[in-house]
């Protein structure tokens, strides 16, 4: 939302980690996952994604590279201390090791999932 100039509530404490990958990423994964020979992934049929792990402040600091410091204003922090003990008792990030030997790869950075996102926007 704030990339596109929205106000937007966070519920969540800056320093909150998260995995997250951007629709590109997912996309890649899967074909690649449905190009795979069924030999090369074996009995177990569920492979994790791997994804990047980041911060709300990290997430920020991405959109504020591209849209300016004026950004922090569109963002209220609203912490909800149910929601936050609920995603922070989560796994904090995903890796995968039989994703990562597929050759699924997670964004490199935000800056990256960003990138995915306007091209997507059009």
């Amino acid at each position: 939302e704030p990339l596109a100039g929205r106000k937007v509530t966070c519920p969540f404490p800056p320093e909150t980690r998260i995995p997250v990958a951007s629709p590109g990423a997912v996309a890649r994964a899967l074909v690649r996952v449905f190009e795979m020979p069924s030999q090369a992934i074996g009995p177990v049929r569920t492979m994790n994604i791997t994804a990047l792990t980041v911060t709300f402040a990290d997430m920020l600091r991405a959109v504020e590279r591209r849209v300016g410091p004026r950004v922090h204003d569109l963002v209220d922090w609203a912490i909800d201390p149910e929601m936050t003990r609920i995603v922070q008792s989560m796994a904090g990030g995903m890796a995968s090791v039989r994703g990562a030997a597929a050759g699924v790869t997670a964004d490199p950075d935000f800056d990256a999932i960003i990138d995915d996102y306007l091209a997507s926007a059009g």
